[in-house]
């Protein structure tokens, strides 16, 4: 009965390892302007290096543009 136990700590203990391991890839991108977020799994970061930011996934991208519109409608406006 002990190995039984034995086997089931160790289970436990691995699963508890590979739950913190996969919290701790997630990575945080902090944009010009100061605001942050958490990269969705599988996404890559590429920066342009004028602030404008594309996470690449596969055929799917998605675009973060610098602005220094404060709002939708200041964005608008500049367009």
């Amino acid at each position: 009965m002990k190995l039984n136990s034995k086997i089931v700590v160790a289970l436990l203990l691995c699963v508890v390892a590979a739950i913190t391991v996969g919290m701790v890839a997630a990575e945080d991108l902090t944009l010009p302007d100061g605001a942050t977020f958490t990269v969705p799994d599988g996404f890559t970061v590429q920066d342009d290096g004028d602030g404008n930011t594309a996470l690449v996934k596969d055929d799917l991208a998605i675009i973060v543009l610098a602005s220094d519109a404060k709002s939708p409608d200041d964005a608008k406006k500049n367009s």
